[in-house]
């Protein structure tokens, strides 16, 4: 709870969100506390009068606003621990009271049907709705100019630019946004995004983008694009015998972006390097004989960050056996959470061996990473599902 009277969060407090604003800031995260001077019934998360009232109408913000996580006990147990709100209802008010996206509900389905609902019972407008979905869609066209926007892969992913097989059922390539336009290859991505867009406005435009195959062609060639080598110089690696491909994940059993065919394990394989899966449940003392033994190590991890995990979701017994074998390591890739791979770049500086960052953890990146690894030309895209 923050007790202050008015005068004093606008002498202090508030300070720094207004020269943040005032400095173009694109995006700010309200807070769940309790300020009772400005809204002695709603935590700032939930206030009309803070997000609406102070944010939107008092200091003219008008990018996104984003919610703090709603799994945290300020929301879950709102307003008592006894009588708490549900998940649906909570995102729902954070919408009432001017929030843009709301990060981690507690149950993401039920959150979505209380937004669909309260919509069509005419509690929350439609044009609510637009008018978040056109703030989210403008942050990320200011994040998507055209000369990142050309450096995208799209190309690659293209229909006949593969050289596996294209599947019978592969559709024709991007005509779900190039409409009339002949099938050869875009000039390039911004013409693309600009021909979706074009008859529509921003938020009219998504049920003509989202889902559709095209649409995922673009989050593919993201994905590529979006991998990042540290010491490239480095790169590829030359097998030697007796290294191991050591992957780590929570929980391999409930992992649905590794398979037996998955091109962080072939592309390993195809060098004579095994790949040994660890994870939480895998007893310690088996992984410690297994790293032991090894000669090298090209290591994988596919973590996940999220609220209370430390250094994004790095365990500290995975960091043990990390710096403890720093030495043997020939590579480091990190898949997912950035945090845990800023702190890994970090320990791994004095050893000066590559490490590659991919935020996507799909079959698409792991084909990249691969390739940079090993200079493998595996591909991940089996085709592009029908939208």
């Amino acid at each position: 709870e923050l007790s202050h009277p008015r005068a004093r969060l606008e002498s202090l407090e508030w300070q720094p969100f207004q020269q943040a604003i005032s400095a173009g800031v694109d995006a700010i995260m309200s807070a769940h506390l309790m300020v009772p001077k400005l809204d002695p019934d709603w935590p700032a998360t939930l206030s009309e009068k803070m997000l609406e009232g102070v944010l939107r109408q008092e200091w003219n913000f008008d990018g996104l606003v984003v919610t703090d996580a709603m799994t945290m006990g300020a929301m879950t147990q709102f307003p008592s621990s006894e009588a708490p709100l549900s998940g649906g209802e909570l995102a729902v008010r954070a919408l009432e009271a001017g929030a843009d996206v709301i990060v981690m509900p507690p149950q993401p389905l039920d959150a979505i049907e209380a937004i669909c609902a309260a919509v069509e019972s005419g509690r929350l407008s439609r044009q609510r709705i637009r008018q978040s979905v056109e703030r989210i869609l403008n942050a990320k066209h200011r994040v998507c100019d055209s000369s990142r926007m050309e450096q995208l892969p799209i190309e690659r992913l293209l229909p006949g630019s593969r050289p596996t097989a294209k599947p019978a059922n592969a559709p024709p390539a991007l005509t779900e946004l190039l409409g009339t336009a002949p099938r050869n290859k875009p000039s390039s991505l911004e013409r693309l995004l600009e021909t979706a867009v074009s008859s529509a406005t921003p938020a009219d435009a998504i049920a003509r983008v989202v889902g559709t195959s095209a649409s995922r062609l673009i989050s593919e060639a993201i994905a590529i694009a979006a991998v990042h080598p540290y010491l490239r110089q480095e790169l590829p690696l030359q097998a030697e015998p007796n290294w191991l491909n050591w992957m780590w994940t929570d929980r391999w059993l409930s992992a649905g972006f590794v398979s037996p065919t998955s091109p962080a394990i072939e592309s390993a394989t195809a060098q004579g390097v095994p790949t040994l899966l660890a994870d939480l449940n895998t007893p310690a003392f088996l992984l410690e004989q297994a790293l032991d033994s090894a000669s090298g190590l090209v290591v994988q991890v596919f973590v996940q960050s999220g609220p209370f995990r430390g250094h994004g979701g790095l365990s500290p017994a995975t960091q043990h056996l990390l710096v403890r074998h720093w030495q043997k390591v020939k590579a480091l890739v990190c898949y997912g959470s950035r945090s845990a791979f800023d702190r890994m770049l970090e320990l791994s500086e004095p050893y000066g061996f590559p490490c590659i960052y991919s935020g996507d953890r799909r079959d698409v990146a792991q084909a990249e990473v691969a390739k940079q690894l090993w200079g493998s030309e595996l591909q991940a895209v089996k085709g592009i599902p029908e939208a």
